[in-house]
């Protein structure tokens, strides 16, 4: 995994949240490891979802919005 120095529009809010996802039709738990405004940024197990992926997320029993993997 690379860093990147990204100049963001909506700061980032470290969280610790596990939450249930899908990505390609597939069921998969993953952290939720920081959230803004414009997204969040997630970390699952090995080969969980490939750059450009699709990928809706079950928070707190809502269903957020699709994202993308980046």
């Amino acid at each position: 995994m690379q860093n990147h120095t990204t100049n963001r529009t909506a700061e980032r809010r470290p969280l610790s949240l596990m939450v249930k996802s899908r990505v390609k039709s597939r069921i998969t738990y993953v952290d939720m490891i920081d959230i803004s405004e414009k997204g969040c940024r997630i970390k699952g197990s090995s080969g969980f979802a490939d750059l450009g992926d699709r990928v809706t997320m079950k928070v707190g029993g809502i269903n957020a919005p699709l994202g993308k993997v980046g």
